[in-house]
């Protein structure tokens, strides 16, 4: 059976690279947003209709949102308060940094696309983390929680757009050449001011 029926799956991903903790990310079904986006929806007031799996924003925040281009997503209490709670359920992964790039856009495009990759980490530790769940009062949904730290190496072989730098090298040098005789220019401008001050017929 697969998670989709019956648990909420959310990710709470920390980019490391090197000794440095990047920003961090959440990870739903309905989303792939920076923690620091989640936690300003704290402030924001909530309604619930009689359909306990919509969830909305009252009218004024929901115009917030959209000044601050937060996308339009429904996010429950229990989300929020689900990444801010300590973790008790730990993955350490190692990945390529530029194919973590390539991820990171497709979490942010492709709903099937988080879809399957929530259904593979739920599907390889669903086992190790048995019974460690809990249930939302407000939408009464059985959420799984996991924390996941992506330590991002560098890649092994790097992508050299030729084609693009041979156009910035072209660039380069005709701003090289134009910034010398505008120099030129400014001084020779210089001295025949300065012959005027001396020479009334320069």
């Amino acid at each position: 059976m697969s998670y989709r029926n019956f648990v909420y799956p959310i990710l709470k991903i920390s980019p490391v690279f090197g000794s440095v903790v990047m920003d961090e990310y959440v990870l739903t079904m309905d989303f792939y947003l920076p923690l620091y986006h989640i936690n300003c929806l704290e402030e924001m007031e909530y309604y619930f209709t009689d359909d306990l799996d919509s969830h909305h924003f009252s009218e004024d925040s929901l115009n917030c949102n959209r000044i601050k281009n937060f996308p339009d997503v429904n996010v429950c209490p229990c989300v929020i308060n689900a990444v801010n709670e300590t973790y008790t359920r730990k993955l350490n992964i190692k990945l390529d940094a530029i194919l973590f790039s390539i991820i990171t856009c497709e979490l942010k495009n492709s709903k099937i696309f988080r879809s399957n990759v929530l259904s593979n980490f739920y599907s390889f530790s669903r086992k190790r983390y048995a019974g460690q769940r809990s249930t939302c009062p407000l939408c009464e949904r059985l959420l799984w929680i996991l924390y996941v730290s992506v330590y991002l190496q560098f890649p092994i072989k790097n992508i050299i757009d030729h084609k693009w730098n041979k156009k910035l090298e072209l660039m380069l040098m005709e701003r090289c050449e134009l910034e010398n005789a505008m120099a030129w220019l400014s001084t020779l401008g210089g001295a025949f001011s300065a012959l005027g001050d001396y020479f009334e017929d320069c």
